[in-house]
């Protein structure tokens, strides 16, 4: 997000990133997240007579509005756990708690694979996500690998 630091563009700046940091419920930060970093985007002083700043390009609106629904694509909720992808992992947030934690591997659709399912229906949904997924279930840590 731009610098701003004062004005309603800053707060809604601010509001935005907290609404994110202390949230209970991904689904509702995320909605809460981007409608203060649009209020903040058109907030934000668009006139070169305003502080001496340059204009904000028409584009930029419209590249704020993709960066927003690629980092809301990017989330998932599923069966009560926040999910983030990096790259072509999707990471349970609770699973990021849990460091120096040594994650117990599975291989994708192996016999260990379909096993742990058999014997967790709770993550037959966060399996689903794909082939790489790590999550946390209990107090073990698992990482699902290709």
């Amino acid at each position: 997000m731009p610098a701003e630091k004062a004005g309603l563009a800053g707060n809604s700046y601010a509001r935005a990133n907290q609404s994110l940091k202390f949230a209970e419920s991904l689904d509702g930060a995320q909605t809460l997240s981007k409608s203060e970093a649009r209020r903040a985007y058109t907030a934000a002083p668009s006139a070169p007579a305003a502080a001496g700043r340059t204009p904000l390009p028409a584009q930029t609106l419209a590249a704020v509005e993709q960066q927003l629904n690629a980092v809301e694509q990017q989330t998932r909720v599923v069966r009560g756990k926040s999910f983030f992808q990096n790259g072509a992992q999707w990471i349970d947030a609770d699973a990021q708690k849990q460091k120096g934690a040594k994650p117990q591997r599975v291989q994708f659709a192996s016999d260990e694979y379909f096993r742990l399912l058999a014997e967790n229906t709770d993550a037959a949904q966060w399996l689903a996500l794909g082939p790489n997924v790590q999550f946390s279930l209990g107090d073990k840590l698992y990482e699902v690998h290709e």
